[in-house]
């Protein structure tokens, strides 16, 4: 039996039944989808293809992510955790790091489907202190987490919406959440992200923990005045009462006064701006990212001065890295098995892929050798050496010109860094979702056969064009088989022990499958494969 499915109004397949069976389970199609049998007879539901066992369960979890934690089941205040299951990658990670403050938290677990199952979800909401909701395309498609986040407003509960990613919410969810607190993820970088959720999860649970430097301190009105006035002045004429009261206004308007200076410096340090970095720092000392001379409006950006190379800064965080069983077009033989990275420290990335342009200015070439119609296409023919040595010439060249900072250099990016920058916060196939069509990149299904104008298509999250498609990228490591063990600031490259050297993203001339986020592409470090890069400029003490 071959089945055949329309999803976004173009029809893929033919599919067989155990790989539906496996999309369904997982998520990636929903049981109303529409769907057809062999090449012939009427599209209808999922659902109704005989052999598809329905799933009833609200917050199905992949079969190879284990819940971090048990869902607390205690008298405490708790938080009501409510998300899309294929979010639970991300989300398990944030519950994880929550449960680790100490937060006690209540979420599905991944509940067996039975008669009682809505019961147990509405008790828990009812009885939490906090709901806290991650919005995704996927959650407000969800019924249960639309249900779920009808009945924390309509109990009252103090609520919290993080967005995952940018996502119009229904005419319905926005009616009814329009005014309430929302953390915008995709927006900000992780370290303000997560000070933000802490401090408006203890506002909402009321919690009596002192943040250093969050509170200035409030004397009472009769310490703010000390009586030093010999005993033989004048008594006053005015009656003991009304200096009292002078007393306590004057006291009052300082209180008042100190609490406007604080929360003037609590909202200028979580303001969210939203226009672009410039920079004008003294190129020969130290890059000091918290320097006044960086005028934050948004995302940092750096330009490189000798070759104009325009780059994105990408906070420190903690992602899943590689791809659950279940997704699309992944094979075992691809060694993607998911785990948790964590990078400690930020870096550079070049918002697009390296040009003829900026190559040319790089090995130091007079532009009159390229024609204007190249200029802005990606630089394609290297091998892994070739596109090391563009690095070291750059650092060289920036050295030369005295704009290279103290500690910093240029490299490739490691495959950890590539794929972070390339999810962009997401965890689907794609950073625009998980299926992917010409109007997001260039590949095989484009029919253009050929690399295109750097930023043609539109850029994820973070601000990075074409991370799928055009071109593929090679990345600085050698290839390693990954475990499922969480690894902090991984990086492979052993001395005389080649894996193969790794580009990722795809190309013109793949197919949708090897465009995916987690998709490692291998071959032999010394030979051509047509390759490009995406330059990386970070401290020298990260590998």
């Amino acid at each position: 039996m071959k089945i055949f499915l329309k999803l976004k109004g173009e029809e893929t397949g033919p599919y067989s039944i155990e790989t539906l069976q496996g999309w369904v389970k997982a998520g990636h199609i929903e049981h109303n989808d529409s769907a057809r049998i062999d090449d012939t007879g009427d599209w209808i539901k999922v659902k109704d293809i005989p052999g598809i066992n329905e799933v009833v369960s609200g917050h199905l979890i992949n079969d190879e992510l284990t819940p971090p934690f048990e869902a607390y089941r205690g008298d405490d205040p708790y938080i009501f955790v409510s998300y899309a299951h294929r979010d639970s990658n991300f989300v398990f990670a944030e519950l994880e790091n929550l449960h680790n403050l100490g937060y006690k938290v209540w979420y599905d677990e991944g509940i067996e489907a039975s008669s009682e199952w809505p019961e147990e979800i509405a008790n828990a909401l009812i009885g939490c202190k906090v709901f806290l909701v991650f919005i995704s395309p996927r959650s407000t498609a969800s019924v249960n987490c639309r249900n779920e986040i009808n009945l924390a407003l309509n109990e009252g509960k103090p609520f919290l919406a993080v967005h995952l990613e940018e996502s119009p919410l229904p005419p319905g969810l926005r009616l009814r959440m329009g005014d309430l607190q929302a953390i915008l993820r995709y927006q900000i970088p992780e370290d303000r992200y997560q000070k933000k959720l802490l401090n408006s999860l203890d506002q909402l649970l009321e919690n009596k923990k002192e943040i250093q430097g969050s509170r200035t301190p409030v004397h009472e009105p009769k310490n703010l005045h000390t009586s030093e006035s010999p005993k033989t002045s004048t008594p006053s004429t005015k009656p003991k009462s009304s200096k009292k009261n002078r007393n306590i206004v004057l006291g009052s308007a300082v209180t008042v006064a100190l609490l406007l200076l604080a929360w003037f410096f609590t909202m200028d340090s979580e303001s969210e701006r939203e226009a672009e970095f410039t920079q004008k720092v003294d190129h020969k000392k130290t890059l000091n990212l918290n320097d006044t001379s960086w005028k934050e409006v948004g995302r940092k950006t750096w330009i490189v001065p000798s070759a104009g190379i325009e780059m994105i800064w990408c906070e420190p965080g903690t992602f899943m890295m590689g791809s659950p069983k279940s997704e699309f077009g992944r094979s075992d033989a691809d060694n993607e098995t998911l785990h948790r990275v964590t990078l400690t420290k930020g870096f550079f990335l070049g918002k697009y892929e390296l040009t003829e342009e900026e190559l040319f200015k790089i090995k130091n070439r007079p532009l009159i050798d390229l024609s204007p119609d190249k200029k802005l296409l990606p630089v394609s023919a290297f091998t892994h050496p070739g596109a090391s040595s563009v690095c070291h010439a750059l650092n060289a060249l920036e050295n030369k010109n005295g704009t290279l900072h103290t500690g910093w250099r240029y490299q490739l990016p490691t495959e950890a860094q590539w794929e972070y920058a390339c999810r962009a916060g997401t965890q689907t196939a794609y950073s625009c979702g998980d299926h992917i069509n010409p109007k997001y990149a260039n590949f095989s299904e484009s029919g253009i056969k050929n690399p295109v104008r750097v930023g043609s298509y539109p850029p994820n999250a973070w601000g990075f064009h074409d991370m799928h498609g055009n071109v593929s990228e090679y990345c600085g490591d050698d290839f390693n088989p990954f475990s499922d063990k969480p690894v902090v600031n991984p990086f492979y490259h052993v001395k005389g022990q080649k894996g193969g050297s790794i580009h990722r993203g795809g190309g013109f001339n793949s197919n949708a499958q090897n465009l995916r986020a987690a998709r490692r592409g291998r071959s032999n470090s010394d030979k051509w494969n047509g390759s490009g890069l995406r330059i990386v400029y970070q401290r020298m003490n990260q590998p």
